[in-house]
């Protein structure tokens, strides 16, 4: 993964909550997420987690990965390989389409409702194309920063784009009229390492230096509030529709969440032994998964970010990080390898399933289609790739835990959106 915390690496490269307090949009809708002035809101409350700094995280994560080391793909008759087996011949016979950069991509984000895709590079340009299944178009290209484009994401309407840049810098572009529309020059005093958008016109920014800042577009002044929680890089940030927590990933190994109607911090959970590297929310906004730097995949109960309360182990002996995650059905995630793979792992019940596709250098970046359709991915390869994941929204996992025998009987089978051979032959024994 791309280390941008004070090492200039950017320029060395050639990148149970149903039941929390609900800030819904019948009071308001989004317009209202920051107008509260609640400070009875949850702050953070060393009373009320006692029982986290008690436990010795070492000694907890150690219990939760027992009978764990041994999670492997499924290889059972199940609607998982049926499904696999029926779209196989499917992928074959479609052309995906392949862009190829110049430069060194360090973020991608697909528009909300056409087949456009933007991607930000080490130089600091912003370009879009549009794409089909067999070609991709580059119809622009946005030279806004003056240093490398970490992070960008559209608005929900899809009519504008968000970025952040290493030169400290905050943009925010047309993209019919391909005009800048704001610019924060100087939004934080270190590097914008990441963006997130919040709610139509809510975003947030977070720095190498740990600094996370909320602004709303309809304002004149500059941030509405910013909340100095951690002590290493920011390295995700997510939220739900309900609008009321922001969930923070670190490079410190930890989850810092902010409560938005309150306008503070809420709660900083124990630290993992790997950096936290990147989040999804899951199984209908009630999980948030954070993939880490030892190749593992935390589970946090949305709006209990104290301790985790489940973890999947990595899919292999060694130690590979994820570097990038991203969510494509309410229980499985598509995570992103610093070995230059695409694996999707189901969290419910706790699988890993296969390879979607590879990339032959890490993988950096993520991002689903409007559609569903498909995964996009960024790697420092300078390719952005796309891989047919249509077939998930049909998968049914298996909910039996497998026996020893099974477990002994691995396998790297590829999911057939991916370009890869199978090494295994994991297909070679179904008809």
């Amino acid at each position: 993964m791309l280390d941008h915390l004070g090492k200039d690496s950017d320029m060395d490269l050639g990148q149970d909550s149903s039941s929390d307090e609900d800030m819904s949009d019948d009071e308001g809708g989004p317009s209202n997420i920051l107008d509260s002035d609640d400070d009875s809101s949850d702050a953070i409350d060393a009373d009320s987690n006692s029982s986290t700094e008690a436990e010795d995280p070492e000694e907890k994560y150690a219990e939760l990965m027992v009978g764990r080391e041994n999670n492997t793909e499924t290889t059972e008759e199940d609607d998982v390989v049926k499904a696999i087996k029926k779209y196989r011949e499917m992928s074959k016979e479609k052309k995906l389409t392949e862009i190829k950069c110049k430069e060194t991509i360090y973020d991608i984000s697909f528009h909300t409702g056409e087949n456009l895709i933007a991607a930000a590079d080490i130089t600091g340009d912003i370009k879009l194309y549009s794409y089909s299944e067999e070609e991709a178009e580059l119809k622009c290209s946005l030279e806004i920063h003056t240093d490398a484009c970490r992070s960008i994401e559209f608005f929900h309407n899809g009519e504008t784009l968000l970025s952040g840049s290493k030169d400290h810098s905050i943009a925010i572009h047309d993209v019919s009229t391909e005009k800048l529309t704001r610019y924060y020059e100087t939004a934080h005093e270190d590097p914008v390492n990441k963006v997130a958008i919040i709610s139509e016109h809510i975003f947030a920014s977070g720095t190498d230096n740990g600094e996370v800042k909320i602004w709303d577009v309809r304002s004149k002044e500059k941030e509405v509030f910013q909340v100095k929680g951690m002590d290493d890089f920011v390295t995700s940030m997510t939220s739900t529709d309900k609008h009321k927590y922001l969930a923070c990933t670190c490079g410190d190994g930890s989850v810092v969440s902010i409560n938005l109607t309150a306008r503070k911090l809420h709660i900083q959970s124990e630290f993992y032994k790997a950096e936290l590297t990147c989040s999804g929310v899951i199984k209908q906004d009630t999980k948030l998964a954070c993939g880490a730097s030892d190749g593992s995949i935390l589970l946090y109960n949305w709006g209990e970010f104290g301790t985790s309360s489940d973890i999947i182990a990595k899919y292999g002996p060694k130690k590979v990080a994820i570097n990038c995650m991203v969510p494509i059905t309410d229980k499985i995630v598509a995570c992103g390898y610093e070995n230059g793979e695409i694996r999707a792992t189901s969290a419910f019940p706790m699988q890993h399933i296969g390879v979607i596709g590879q990339h032959s250098m890490s993988v950096e970046a993520l991002d689903i289609s409007h559609d569903g359709e498909y995964v996009a991915s960024a790697s420092l390869d300078n390719t952005i790739s796309f891989w047919a994941i249509e077939y998930f929204e049909n998968i049914r996992l298996k909910t039996e835990r497998m026996g020893v025998k099974d477990k002994r009987k691995k396998s790297n089978h590829n999911l057939p959106s991916s370009r890869v051979g199978n090494a295994s032959d994991f297909f070679s024994g179904l008809v």
